[in-house]
């Protein structure tokens, strides 16, 4: 059960679930407390005194820690030198401006052309007389060779769900041609509500108890008015 509780700015009653630890009714009162003396960084303005002592701060570090390649080179120190050479093969930071970005997706693209090896016409033409002598020699069988569409329907079809007629999904043999009747004799429209669009031929007499596909049990409705009618006959209790 939701809790009732009172928002810590304005006061306001509000419910709310107990694992949740919210404080106020809403973002604009959270806000509210963030302005003046509520944010907590409101004392710790940044201002020219406090620049003046932070470089100050800083001055007094660096007079007792001296950088430590202040004034070296690379021919006068072998540490520098080192450093020198591990940051040559390195990228260097890049602005990323338009005009750089443009030219880095074109870049990449260029790179991912030139590595992808079925772009090269002579690969394709090696894969192709490939695999046309492998057909050839009978080294590879296309699945579907000398099988014709009677041979895979009914039972030899590997989706056969059996004979059970009291399947949800099994409408008779005559459903499809009933359906296509209806539609036409209806004009392609739903009969409640109007609509062209997501159409559905619905059974008045349900087909499960009475497998009825005459014209007389069928009406096209719009799959919103199908699923309305179906809740009014559990409500009725059809």
């Amino acid at each position: 059960m939701k809790e009732v509780k009172k928002c810590l700015y304005c006061g306001k009653e509000f419910k709310i679930w107990p694992s949740r630890k919210k404080k106020y009714c809403s973002i604009k009162c959270y806000q509210k407390t963030l302005k003046g003396s509520g944010n907590p960084n409101y004392n710790n303005k940044w201002t020219d005194k406090k620049k003046k002592e932070a470089s100050m701060i800083k001055k007094e570090y660096f007079k007792n820690n001296k950088v430590w390649n202040k004034g070296l080179t690379i021919e006068t120190d072998e540490r520098v030198k080192k450093y020198a050479e591990t940051q040559k093969g390195q990228k260097r930071k890049i602005k990323w401006t338009k005009e750089a970005i443009i030219k880095f997706r074109r870049n990449k693209i260029k790179m991912n052309l030139e590595n992808n090896p079925m772009n090269n016409p002579k690969t394709r033409k090696k894969l192709s007389e490939t695999l046309r002598r492998r057909y050839r020699n009978k080294e590879i069988k296309p699945w579907n060779k000398g099988i014709h569409a009677w041979y895979i329907a009914g039972k030899n079809h590997p989706r056969w769900k059996g004979d059970d007629f009291n399947r949800t999904d099994y409408r008779g043999g005559d459903w499809k041609i009933q359906r296509k009747k209806r539609l036409e004799y209806d004009n392609y429209k739903c009969q409640i509500c109007g609509k062209i669009n997501n159409l559905v031929v619905h059974h008045i007499k349900r087909w499960q108890e009475t497998q009825d596909n005459s014209l007389n049990n069928l009406i096209t409705l719009c799959s919103s008015c199908h699923i309305k009618t179906h809740w009014r006959n559990k409500k009725n209790g059809r």
